[in-house]
C-alpha cells in the first residue's frame, strides 16, 4: 500500500457515504477530497482542466 492509499478514505466510510446517497436518491454522488475539484473543473471549465492535465 502507498502513501496515498494509506492516507485515503476507509473503505467503510465509503461505503456508508454512498448507502447515504441512495437512500435519499441522489442521482449523483461525489466521494472523495481534492479529485472532486477536477468534477467542477469539468463541468464549469472544460478547457482549463484539460489544460492542467495534459502531458507536455
Amino acid at each position: 500500500m502507498d502513501r496515498n492509499q494509506e492516507q485515503g478514505m476507509r473503505p467503510e466510510e465509503c461505503a456508508a457515504r454512498i448507502l447515504d446517497a441512495v437512500a435519499r436518491e441522489k442521482e449523483e454522488v461525489l466521494i472523495g477530497g481534492e479529485e472532486k475539484r477536477a468534477v467542477w473543473l469539468k463541468r464549469f471549465w472544460p478547457s482549463r482542466l484539460s489544460k492542467m492535465v495534459r502531458v507536455p
